[in-house]
């Protein structure tokens, strides 16, 4: 998976691994989604919410 360059449109947060995964929330009316990354220590889900695409 290719993961672009989302620095300027977070709010500073660097996470560094593998992602794993990447889903879109249907059941949701916002555009979200939620991304899993791993590493060797251990994995972290997230959730991506836009506000517009």
């Amino acid at each position: 998976l290719f993961v672009a360059d989302l620095g300027d449109k977070m709010n500073h947060v660097c996470l560094y691994g593998v992602v794993k995964s990447i889903r879109r929330e249907i059941d949701n009316p916002s555009i979200t989604f939620s991304m899993t990354i791993e590493d060797a220590t251990g994995r972290v889900v997230v959730k991506l919410h836009f506000l517009r695409s």
